[in-house]
This record gives structure tokens, C-alpha cells and sequence, in this order.
């Protein structure tokens, strides 16, 4: 790339249309250069005193890259998917727009037409020196000289909408292609160039899709009809759901009306997932997180969290895991924690500038989303484990002591916890290590948030009911999906005018459809005895390794593992399989305690989205990528069965869980 071309870039990142004093030095992806106060028309800006260059292609064409950082007064933000930092001379403050996640997609206005507000399209751009970005763009709508305006769904930091007007900006994300800015005719060459280029793995990823159900279904395997074609549709939504073929509702969807269509099962069990009250507790959440947000509770939570705990990403990401694991002796839920801890979170991520699709958002909801699912069941909190208890009691003839569980599991927690950390550290490095501007910018954030308003107020009440709520279920025995749900209710009801009607209609009800379809799938593969087969086939060649200490705790983990795929329910999953490996344990006169303790542990390890509510609650705030959870509950997975073996034959006996 030319040297005009990264000269153009850093300055269109200043907020005035002055020269630069000092050359720029030849830039390299990643390299911020720093330019002196008086460096822009020889005026003074204290505010302005930074200018961030990064590369956006290699000058041969053989690369093209975004930049990945906003310009913006007193702090540095990195320009992440979702957001759209925007400012008005009359209201400088930060507006935001999400197009993804909690709220929803909302659509701009550009050229005159509507277009919906996706991830991956610059929406908008006004004239070279004042530009207003969408960032992570197509190539195809980067069209030089337009007007755009806000539409609908932006708000600024007072929550208050902004009428449809043109928009100043204060950072522009560009695209460059052999050295120039795609525009007109070469945007569109580009843009195909991009179609073409993605063809070809959407070929390959719905060729097993489909070839792999339809082969299971016609191949003949003496089975029961209607099963054999029930876990054929099944493989199919397990297929798709790994590969993303399509988005996770609409192959749920796909998938129960097959079930219908095809005559293995009537309507009523096809669609019985939107019947469970799984789907109806995510609507809570997404009510609960978004009261959360909108009124501003989260983000004045997350400066108070922050200040007391340290500015380090580090630190703030150990916080999460630590309160996680804390929270579930008072919460339960494994949902309500992850929706009560997804507040905070929020506005930590804000609190840094950043937002959906940024490593520090990732990270966070990652670690505090897959954590919750694996604390629920080394502590006697979850259904799970309550289930899992239930079971091992009845059936197993042993009792099971709430005590003797914990510390079973205590070294496996507190391993897990640093392991975690740490891999979420690795795998996802922050765009900045700590949060810009340190306790100072906390303090003065806060300072200028004022006292707390009506609406945070409000918003805080229902959430202490939520929580006191999930806290006493044990007194009450109210569930956590009708706690969740009519916490979620009230705050849209008008007397209370916290959420209205116009944020309700933003939120992603696709979310809803695919969690009830991992549900509905469960159920039918119950009905139409496709289960059985399944689980026939699995103790039929474990059973001879059971009786091996060692090779029984291996295989007993990863067969739990693998079992859980074909169920999204992990009550389902123990509720199928249990009571036939605790009649083998008494039957042979294994140790009925070790092996169900184990096997319940194994529901904890999960590598799809779909296999548990916990994942898709955090799921639903659009943070994290369904190949995200693949990768980290993979490698945790791999860890827990590791400790397994070590804790189990070592320690266990020792506490008189061997």
C-alpha cells in the first residue's frame, strides 16, 4: 500500500481536517503512531493527541484488512462488530447502535431505502471529512458521496432515540484494495470476488449436512422406522447447528417441521419444545439483560465492580470466574447466574470502548457462560446434579451426602477456575490490557452518570426480587423459567416504564425458536424410542471396561461426553441413561456413587451451543461465535477429564466418594 494511502488513513482519524506536523513513518498492521498536541493546524488538543495507523492491505492485492481501532476524544476504542460510534455537534456524546445480539437487528437508512443492519456492511458515508461508519463492511455498499441517516434503534447514553438525521462521525473505517479505496464499479468487482470466495465452504459444509441424514435415513439397519428417521433429523440439526449452515433458529425450525412433515412425529411433539419453559426463561433473560442495559444499571454496576477490583483485564476477567463460582451457592440456576452476571459484564465491555465481536467481550461472556454450566454440577445447585442425586438415591441404593459432593469436587473447581483463565487469556487476547484511562476515566464515567436515576432504580429492584427470588426456590419451589420470565414481564409492563413495546419488537426471537428446537428434538428421539437405540448401543460396549478403575473413569467421562450431543437437555440426558448404568453398578457391585457422580459430571462438558440452556443464554448476547464455545469447551473438556484421573483414584477414597 502506498505511503498516501496510510497518510489518508491517519488523518481521516483525526477529528480536524489539519495537516500532520511530522512526517509519517512507513506503517506496519498494528503500529500506533503518536503525534504531538499541536501537530493538527498548529492548535493545541489535549484531547486530541493520538492518531492510530494500521495497514489495511499488503500493496500487492493479495490482502485486505480493516482497521480495527476508533479515534475518538480522551480515549482510544477499537472498532468492533456491532457498534456504531457516532456523534452530533450538538450532542458529542457517544451513541451506540447494536445490530446483533440483545437487541436484535435494526435497519438504517441509505440512499433512500432500507437495508437491514447487518454485521459485515458499511451502511453509511457522507462526504470525505465528515463520515459516519458501520463498522466491518461489504465492500458493495461502500459507495462515496452518500447521505445516510439513523433510522431507527439508536440511542445515545441518555437512552433517549435520535430523530433521523444526518450524523457526524469522529473515526472511519476503510477498506482498501490494491492500494486504492473500493468504490462504485471496483466494489462491485469486489464484492463478487468475496460471493465467489465463500461458495465454495458453504458447498462442502452442506454436503456431509445433507448426504450423512439422508444415507442414515434409506440405509437398512433393522430398526424401528420411525426411529431410525427420527435420529437421522436429528443428525441433520446436529450437523447444521456445527457447521452454521444456517442461523440456529431457522435449522431448529427446519428441523421439528421435517419431524411433522415427514410423519415421525404428530405437531404437537414435532414443535413440544416450545411447550418446555427452556425457551420462555431465555425471554426472561433477554428482558432482564436488556432492562439492564437501557436503563444504565449495567454500566454503572460494571464502574463500581471495576473500581473496587482493578482496572486489569486480567483481573476483571478472574473476578467473573471467581463470582460465578460464588454466586452458586445463592443462585441455583445456572441461567439466572449467567443473566445476572451478563449485567456486569455488559458494562464492562462498554467500560472499555468495545463491544460485540471484540476479544474482550468474547472472553468474558465465554468464560462466565461456560463456567456456570460445569459449577451447577460439582455442587449439589443445578437440576443436574439434583437430578443426577435423585437418581444415584433411588435407583443406585446409596446415599448421597450435599458435603461430601462439594469437596469431592473442590480440587476439580479450583483447577478449572485458574485453567479457564488462563486459556481464555490465551486464546483471546484484550485489544487492551486494561481499561483506558484507568480509575481516573472510572471515577470521572460515574461523576458524570450523576445520581442514580428513576429507571436504574427500578431496574435494580427487580432484578434484587430476581435474585431473591432464585436465592429461596428451595422455600418457595418456584422455578427459575417463571422467576425469570416474569421479572422479564414486569419490566415491560406500562405503569413501570422501564422497557415499551419498540423493544420488545428488537429482540432476536430466533433464539427462541432454536433453543425450543434442541428441546423438541430431545423429546421426539424419547417418543419415538430413537433414545433407546442410542443408549443400547452405548452401554452395550462400555460395560465390559466399567470394572477397570482407571479405563472406567476415561471412558465413563467421554461416553457422558459424546452421549449429551444427541440431547440438548442435560435433565434428559441423566434422566435417559442413569437409571440403567446405576442397575449395572448394583448389579455387578461397582461403586454406584463414583460412577453417577462421574457421569453427571460429564453433562457439564459441552462443545455445542444447543446442548444446554446455560450456554444459550449467554449465547443469546451475541458475544461469542458458536465455533468460540467449540474450541474452549473442547480443550476445558479435555482438562476435566485429566483431572478426573487424578482426583478420582487419589482423592476420592480418601473423603469415601471411591
Amino acid at each position: 500500500m502506498g505511503r498516501g494511502i496510510d497518510r489518508h488513513v491517519c488523518e481521516r482519524r483525526s477529528l480536524h481536517r489539519g495537516e500532520f506536523g511530522e512526517p509519517l513513518a512507513k506503517q506496519t498492521l498494528g503500529r500506533e503512531f503518536l503525534r504531538p498536541a499541536q501537530s493538527c493546524s498548529g492548535r493545541q488538543h489535549e484531547s486530541h493527541q493520538r492518531c492510530i495507523a494500521r495497514v489495511l492491505g499488503s500493496g500487492r492485492g493479495d490482502t485486505r484488512r480493516d482497521t480495527d481501532a476508533v479515534f475518538r476524544p480522551l480515549r482510544l476504542c477499537p472498532a468492533t462488530v456491532g457498534e456504531v460510534w457516532q456523534s452530533r455537534p450538538q450532542h458529542p456524546d457517544r451513541t451506540r447502535c447494536r445490530r446483533s445480539g440483545l437487541l436484535g437487528n435494526e435497519e438504517l437508512s441509505l440512499h433512500g431505502r432500507q437495508e437491514p443492519a447487518v454485521p459485515g456492511r458499511v451502511l453509511q458515508y457522507r462526504e470525505p471529512s465528515e463520515l459516519t461508519i458501520a463498522q466491518h463492511h461489504d465492500a458493495a455498499d461502500f459507495q462515496p458521496g452518500g447521505t445516510v441517516v439513523a433510522d431507527r434503534g439508536c440511542v445515545d447514553r441518555n437512552h433517549h432515540q435520535l430523530a433521523p438525521s444526518p450524523v457526524w462521525a469522529e473515526a472511519l473505517i476503510l477498506m482498501a484494495d490494491r492500494g486504492t479505496i473500493s468504490a462504485g464499479a471496483h466494489a462491485r468487482a469486489v464484492e463478487r470476488e468475496r460471493v465467489a470466495r465463500h461458495f465454495a465452504p458453504r458447498v462442502w459444509k452442506a454436503l456431509p449436512t445433507l448426504a450423512i441424514p439422508a444415507a442414515l435415513w434409506f440405509v437398512p439397519l433393522h430398526l424401528e422406522p420411525r426411529a431410525q428417521h427420527a435420529i437421522a433429523i436429528s443428525l441433520f440439526m446436529i450437523l447444521a447447528w456445527a457447521t452454521e449452515l444456517m442461523d440456529h433458529g431457522i435449522t431448529g425450525l427446519v428441523g421439528c417441521y421435517l419431524f411433522w412433515a415427514l410423519g415421525v412425529a404428530r405437531f404437537d411433539l414435532a414443535f413440544s419444545g416450545f411447550a418446555d419453559d427452556t425457551p420462555w426463561f431465555l425471554m426472561g433473560a433477554i428482558l432482564f439483560g436488556t432492562m439492564a442495559s437501557k436503563s444504565g444499571l449495567a454500566r454503572r454496576l460494571a464502574f463500581l465492580v471495576t473500581i473496587r477490583v482493578g482496572t486489569s483485564y486480567s483481573r476483571l476477567l478472574l473476578a467473573l470466574i471467581l463470582s460465578d463460582f460464588l454466586l452458586t451457592f445463592l443462585v441455583p440456576s445456572g441461567m439466572a447466574r449467567v443473566t445476572i452476571m451478563a449485567a456486569v459484564a455488559v458494562g464492562l465491555i462498554d467500560s472499555f470502548g468495545l463491544g460485540i465481536g471484540s476479544n474482550v467481550g468474547r472472553g468474558m461472556f465465554l468464560i462466565l457462560t461456560y463456567t456456570a454450566g460445569v459449577f451447577d454440577k460439582s455442587i449439589i445447585a443445578g437440576a443436574a446434579a439434583i437430578t443426577g442425586r435423585g437418581i444415584i438415591e433411588n435407583i443406585g441404593h446409596v446415599q448421597v451426602l450435599w458435603s461430601r459432593w462439594l469437596l469431592a469436587y473442590l480440587p476439580s473447581d479450583i483447577v478449572t477456575i485458574l485453567v479457564a483463565w488462563r486459556l481464555t487469556l490465551w486464546l483471546y487476547p484484550p485489544e487492551n490490557p486494561s481499561l483506558p484511562g484507568g480509575i481516573h476515566y472510572l471515577k470521572e464515567e460515574l461523576r458524570k452518570m450523576g445520581r442514580w436515576t428513576t429507571i436504574e432504580k427500578k431496574a435494580l429492584a427487580l432484578m434484587l426480587v430476581a435474585i431473591g427470588l432464585w436465592a429461596t426456590d428451595f422455600l418457595h419451589h418456584i422455578s427459575s423459567s417463571m422467576i425469570g420470565l416474569g421479572i422479564g414481564l414486569l419490566a415491560v409492563l406500562p405503569f413501570l416504564r422501564i422497557l415499551n413495546v419498540e423493544d420488545v419488537r428488537k429482540l432476536n426471537f430466533l433464539q427462541l425458536f432454536f433453543v425450543a428446537a434442541a428441546v423438541g428434538m430431545g423429546k421426539v428421539l424419547t417418543a419415538t424410542k430413537g433414545l433407546d437405540v442410542l443408549t443400547n448401543v452405548v452401554f452395550a460396549w462400555m460395560q465390559p471396561i466399567l470394572s477397570h478403575n482407571i479405563a472406567s473413569i476415561f471412558v465413563l467421562y467421554w461416553t457422558g461426553f459424546l452421549y449429551h450431543i444427541f440431547l440438548a437437555s442435560e435433565i434428559s440426558m441423566l434422566g435417559t441413561s442413569m437409571p440403567l448404568l446405576m442397575q449395572f453398578a448394583s448389579t455387578h457391585g461397582l461403586s454406584a456413587l463414583k460412577l453417577g457422580m462421574i457421569w453427571v459430571f460429564s453433562s457439564g462438558g459441552k462443545i455445542f451451543v444447543y446442548q444446554s440452556g446455560v450456554l444459550i443464554i449467554g449465547y443469546a448476547y451475541g458475544y461469542f461465535r458458536a465455533k468460540d464455545i467449540l474450541r474452549l469447551g473442547l480443550l476445558m473438556s479435555v482438562v476435566d477429564s485429566l483431572l478426573l484421573l487424578l482426583v478420582v483414584p487419589l482423592y476420592w477414597p480418601m473423603i469415601g466418594a471411591g
